[in-house]
């Protein structure tokens, strides 16, 4: 993943891996909070529901991403 998102990155790669972990380190920072949170509601359908659409929406960012033919 670090490869290529330095990679899409181009000239500023430093840059966009320096971002690339900055986003993925908030992510592991406030996912299991987030969890945690909806899970308190007392619905654990919507919890499961909610982090299966994230997921899902990731998924499909991922497959848009064309990487540079070299």
């Amino acid at each position: 993943m670090i490869m290529l998102v330095g990679q899409l990155g181009g000239q500023a790669s430093g840059i966009a891996v320096t971002l690339y972990t900055f986003i993925l380190f908030i992510g592991a920072t406030l996912g299991p909070i987030i969890a945690v949170s909806l899970l308190k509601t007392g619905s654990y359908l919507l919890t499961f529901e909610s982090l299966a659409l994230l997921l899902g929406i990731g998924l499909l960012v991922s497959l848009a991403i064309r990487p540079e033919k070299v």
